[in-house]
């Protein structure tokens, strides 16, 4: 008998229905996604390394290219600076009235070597609790019995800067947390509902502004995550009123079955969403009320919204201040038919944020079969009457990024929130060009 020989690696080869390409039976051993995204950041080496190689301008316009970076960076440096002196007054102001405390197990010490602030962020969640210990409770990526609230805390290293969530990393042998060189959640503290509003209004009253953002998280992001990004926010924006944060029960794993879990926990997650922004309106004291949502969090946002609408539309003026949706993992059409309309309605100014370099809405548009993210520019940006689309896909990101955290990992965007912010400020006073001159149009940040 012939022995058969061993099949080759093209015979190896399995079609998957409905898929541009095949994948080798020994490279499926590896999850989908990871190999997915391995790829996605391959084609971006190759195409940034191709430009810089066989970019060839003449000189003059290698001089106007200069030329006008500089301008842009001067702009930037401008707005950078000016967050910058806010975050100075603002921990001036803190000084002057009380010294900085650090709460560790309900003492009250002082702030430890290296630690520049101690930022205390108030959240709602609807994630399951575990280990309670000495007043602490931990939250984890299960659907809990019912919305739970309080206050964590999260410490910021004295050389933090503006765009950076500083996180440990194995490149430079950091395997674990450390208060003096990142951002660190150090501890969360449930409160009865009666007790979280009467506390969020005593802060409310005592903020130099009366007002307060919340922060809706996206896929792949744990409890300890999300108040993390809310803290350097808030302290980055030089915020002056009080942050918020709502979490919902994602898994906080980068892969394909997290992203299914995750996008599970939507639809369940939504009516506690709606129930605490109309707690929020009615008890917590606030003048102002801004919502900022990033990734899959703009879904839950978004059609949290259009359930409360018609209720907070009696009130007879817009609930909400300004809705900040930045990477909207949301379909295009969707969410310019169904969704702008009503979040229009209640709320004072609607801001979107999009790129064509994010490569985690290029992964969801391709399981969502093909159909354009709101948060991709790609095959064009959404735009609408009443809402400003910016289009961030010129903005730098880091050499291996993805591309989808911008809103928090990048200076110009969080200068421009800045403005948004403390002045109201439109599109035509900020940093920004109009594209096309005619409506509808978007804008671009300035060359």
């Amino acid at each position: 008998m012939r022995h058969s020989e061993a099949p080759s690696d093209v015979e190896m080869t399995e079609k998957v229905a409905g898929e541009p390409f095949a994948i080798p039976r020994r490279v499926r051993s590896f999850p989908r996604f990871i190999v997915e995204i391995v790829g996605l950041l391959t084609v971006n080496l190759i195409a940034r390394v191709s430009r810089i190689v066989f970019a060839r301008r003449p000189r003059g316009v290698r001089q106007q290219k200069t030329m006008a970076r500089k301008a842009r960076d001067d702009v930037t440096d401008s707005m950078f600076a000016e967050a910058a002196r806010s975050q100075e007054l603002l921990r001036a102001a803190e000084l002057e009235s009380r010294t900085l405390e650090f709460r560790l197990g309900g003492a009250s010490t002082a702030l430890p070597p290296g630690v520049l602030v101690c930022v205390k962020v108030y959240y709602a969640t609807d994630r399951n609790s575990v280990g309670r210990s000495e007043g602490t409770v931990d939250y984890q990526g299960r659907r809990g019995d019912r919305l739970r609230y309080g206050t964590c805390e999260v410490t910021l290293p004295e050389d933090h800067r503006m765009g950076h969530l500083e996180t440990p990393s194995i490149w430079r042998l950091e395997f674990g947390p450390n208060p003096a060189k990142h951002v660190v959640f150090e501890k969360a503290i449930e409160l009865p509902v009666d007790r979280f509003y009467d506390q969020l209004r005593g802060d409310v009253m005592n903020a130099a502004s009366r007002e307060l953002f919340v922060f809706v998280h996206g896929f792949a992001n744990s409890f300890e995550d999300a108040a993390r990004r809310t803290a350097q926010l808030s302290y980055d924006l030089g915020y002056k009123g009080i942050p918020v944060m709502y979490s919902w029960p994602s898994q906080g794993r980068i892969s394909l079955g997290g992203y299914r879990y995750d996008e599970t926990n939507i639809d369940w997650t939504i009516p506690h969403l709606r129930s605490f922004l109309l707690d929020l309106a009615g008890r917590s004291g606030a003048d102002h009320i801004n919502l900022i949502a990033h990734s899959m969090g703009n879904r839950i946002l978004a059609n949290a919204i259009v359930r409360l609408s018609a209720q907070v539309q009696q009130l007879g003026k817009p609930t909400f201040n300004h809705m900040v949706l930045t990477a909207p993992d949301i379909d295009a059409q969707v969410f310019k038919d169904d969704l702008i309309p009503e979040m229009k309605k209640v709320s004072k100014r609607v801001t979107l944020y999009a790129s064509s370099e994010d490569k985690a809405l290029a992964f969801s548009k391709r399981i969502h079969g093909d159909y354009p993210r709101a948060g991709d520019t790609r095959p064009e940006i959404v735009v609408a009457d009443g809402i400003d689309s910016v289009d961030v896909s010129q903005i730098d990101t880091y050499f291996f990024s993805v591309g989808h955290s911008y809103f928090g990992d990048n200076r110009t965007i969080i200068s421009d929130l800045f403005l948004l912010f403390r002045d109201d400020s439109p599109p035509a006073q900020r940093n920004l060009l109009p594209q096309p001159s005619t409506a509808p149009k978007w804008w671009v940040f300035r060359p």
